[in-house]
């Protein structure tokens, strides 16, 4: 506060502001990769990611492959929940350096599509919630 009991400038405020150094990185919507120890061919197959802290949920769109590892992935979080390994949701720079990583841990499907339709020739594609107990988060 200045002497007039008046707040500094805004340009004041902003020049000391964390974002502007270049030290800084902010995690962007589309450096991650979703991926899971059991089943590690998943992360290609991701197209997109929703998460609720609030309510422990995970909102995720992906793609099937021809290879069944998606499948199988999903097979495995429907039948043995209690022993599947946790979701690792990592974030990246731009040059491909891990900024920070999330592990939702105690996972259970609770919600799963697939939509067919003859008159589209879109990519199938799989939309799952899936919830979870625990959540840490590691930072470099």
């Amino acid at each position: 506060m200045n002497k007039n009991n008046k707040k500094p400038p805004q340009d004041i405020m902003f020049s000391v502001h964390p974002v502007t150094s270049s030290s800084t990185t902010i995690p962007r919507k589309s450096r991650w990769t979703l991926t899971n120890e059991d089943h590690p061919n998943i992360l290609w197959w991701m197209k997109a990611l929703k998460n609720d802290y609030l309510n422990k949920k995970n909102f995720i769109e992906i793609y099937d492959d021809s290879k069944g590892d998606v499948f199988n992935w999903l097979q495995d979080l429907i039948a043995n929940p209690k022993s599947h390994k946790p979701l690792v949701l990592t974030h990246y720079d731009n040059a491909g350096e891990v900024i920070a990583s999330l592990k939702f841990s105690d996972l259970k499907i609770t919600e799963h599509s697939t939509d067919y339709d003859y008159g589209t020739s879109s990519v199938l594609l799989h939309k799952i919630t899936v919830t979870y107990q625990k959540l840490e988060r590691q930072n470099t």
